[in-house]
C-alpha cells in the first residue's frame, strides 16, 4: 500500500463518487511505485461494486490518463495487473479533453434517459432498509472524506479524542468507547464515510456511554442501602399460612355444593 498514492487518491476531483471510490481501492492495493495485481472479487471486497460497475468504471480510467490512469492487463484466473498514474502535476493531454466531453455527454444521455424511464414508471416507495443505504445526492466537496480502513482501534483521531474530551467521558473509558464505534463502522457494510456521519455516531456512543453510567449508580446505590438495612426491616413476600389456604379451598368446595342443591 502506498499512503502517498492514497492521499493523492481522496484528493481526486470525479462527477461519479464510485469511481472516487474505485481509485482509492487501487491506491490501497498498489505499492510505491503503483503496480497494481488484483481481481475483481477483491476490488468488490473494497467497494462492494459489481463486476460490470467495476469493468465500465476501470474502462473509463484507461481513458482518463490524468489525473488518474491505470493500464490493465487480464491474466489467468482472472487476476488483473496494470500501473496506477496518479500524478496532480503530470499536464494534461489534448486528446484527453475529446475524452471527457464525450463522457459529459454520455452521462448527460444516461440521466436524461433514465429521469425519463422514471417519469413512466411512477413514484417508487422504498422500504426501510433501502432508505437508510441511499446516499446523498449532493455532498459537500469541502467536507473530509474517512474510508473504513482510516478507522481502526490501535490509533484514536485527535477530533474523536476531543469529543470524548468535550463529552465529559473519563479518560480510562474513552479507548471502550472508540472501539465501539470503530466496531459499528467496520460492521455497516459501507466503504466511506463522512466526517459528520462520523461525529453523529460517536455523539450517540457517548450518549449511550452516559445511560449506562446512571444505570450503574442506581444499582450501586441500591446495593449499598441494602448493605446498611437490617435484614429483620427488609420487606419479604407475604406468604399465606396453610390454615388460610385450607379455609380458602374449603369455602369454594361449600359454595359449590349450595349451588347445585
Amino acid at each position: 500500500m502506498s499512503s502517498y498514492l492514497t492521499h493523492l487518491a481522496w484528493q481526486y476531483q470525479t462527477m461519479k463518487p464510485e469511481v472516487k471510490l474505485l481509485v482509492v481501492a487501487l491506491a490501497e492495493l498498489a505499492d510505491n511505485k503503483g503496480n497494481v495485481e488484483t481481481s475483481l472479487d477483491e476490488l468488490h471486497s473494497f467497494t462492494c461494486m459489481t463486476s460490470g460497475i467495476l469493468q465500465t468504471n476501470l474502462s473509463h480510467l484507461v481513458k482518463d490518463k490524468n489525473p488518474v490512469f491505470i493500464n490493465v492487463s487480464r491474466g489467468q484466473n482472472g487476476t488483473l495487473s496494470g500501473k496506477l498514474h496518479l500524478d496532480p502535476n503530470v499536464e494534461r493531454p489534448a486528446q484527453q479533453n475529446q475524452y471527457m466531453m464525450a463522457d459529459l455527454h454520455t452521462l448527460a444521455r444516461e440521466q436524461e434517459e433514465q429521469r425519463q424511464a422514471n417519469k413512466k414508471k411512477g413514484p417508487v416507495r422504498l422500504n426501510q432498509a433501502q432508505r437508510k443505504q441511499m446516499q446523498p445526492l449532493h455532498i459537500d466537496p469541502n467536507q473530509k472524506q474517512f474510508h473504513k480502513n482510516e478507522i481502526y482501534t490501535e490509533t484514536m483521531h485527535d477530533w474523536a479524542n476531543g469529543l470524548l474530551h468535550t463529552g465529559q467521558v473519563a479518560m480510562d473509558d474513552r479507548y471502550e468507547v472508540w472501539e465501539e464505534l470503530v466496531k459499528e463502522v467496520h460492521e455497516s457494510g459501507n466503504q466511506v464515510f463522512s466526517h459528520t456521519n462520523l461525529v453523529q455516531r460517536l455523539k450517540q456512543k457517548i450518549s449511550n456511554y452516559h445511560s449506562k453510567l446512571e444505570r450503574q449508580k442506581a444499582l450501586d446505590k441500591k446495593a449499598e442501602e441494602d448493605k446498611h438495612t437490617p435484614v429483620a426491616t427488609r420487606r419479604r413476600p407475604v406468604r399465606r399460612s396453610a390454615i388460610s389456604e385450607f379455609e380458602e379451598k374449603a369455602g369454594r368446595l361449600l359454595a359449590r355444593f349450595d349451588e347445585e342443591d
